[in-house]
C-alpha cells in the first residue's frame, strides 16, 4: 500500500508530538524546566538534591559505606544498590558519547531505577526509529 505525503507527514506529526509529551514526563521526572539546560550542564548539575545530598552525606563519613547504612538507617546491600544506580546516573550524565539530550535522560532514568529494562528499550528503540524516519 502506498502513502500519500500527507499521510506521511502526519505519521511524523504524530510521533513527533508523542515523543515530546514523553520527553516532558522525562524531564519532570528529572526536575529539568527545558531540555536546553542538559547541553550546558555539567553531570553534577543534573543531579536531584537527593543524590547531592547522598555524596555529601558519603563524603562526611569518609566513604564507608557501613557508617552510610547506619546514618540511613538501611541494610549494606540495600545502601549498595544506591550507590549503584548514582554512579550508572553519573556515567550517564557525564559520557561525552551520548550527545542526544533525550537519550541521555532517558538512560539516566533507567540508570536510576524509575524506568524498566522492557519499556527503556520500547522507547530507546521507537525513538531511534522515528530519528531515522525524520527528514
Amino acid at each position: 500500500m502506498r502513502h500519500s505525503g500527507t499521510d506521511l507527514n502526519c505519521n511524523r506529526n504524530k510521533i513527533e508530538v508523542y515523543f515530546n509529551y514523553i520527553l516532558s514526563i522525562i524531564a519532570s521526572i528529572f526536575n529539568i524546566k527545558h531540555m536546553e539546560y542538559l547541553k550546558n550542564s555539567r553531570w553534577i548539575d543534573l543531579l536531584e538534591e537527593e543524590d547531592l545530598a547522598f555524596i555529601k552525606r558519603f563524603i562526611l563519613v569518609s566513604g564507608s559505606l557501613k557508617d552510610l547504612a547506619t546514618a540511613y538507617h538501611v541494610t549494606y546491600p540495600t545502601l549498595r544498590l544506591r550507590l549503584d544506580r548514582l554512579i550508572a546516573k553519573i556515567t550517564v550524565f557525564d559520557s561525552h558519547e551520548i550527545e542526544d539530550d533525550y537519550e541521555r535522560v532517558l538512560r539516566g532514568s533507567f540508570a536510576e531505577g524509575k524506568l524498566d529494562a522492557t519499556t527503556f528499550k520500547q522507547l530507546l528503540r521507537a525513538y531511534n526509529q522515528q530519528k531515522k524516519e525524520l527528514p
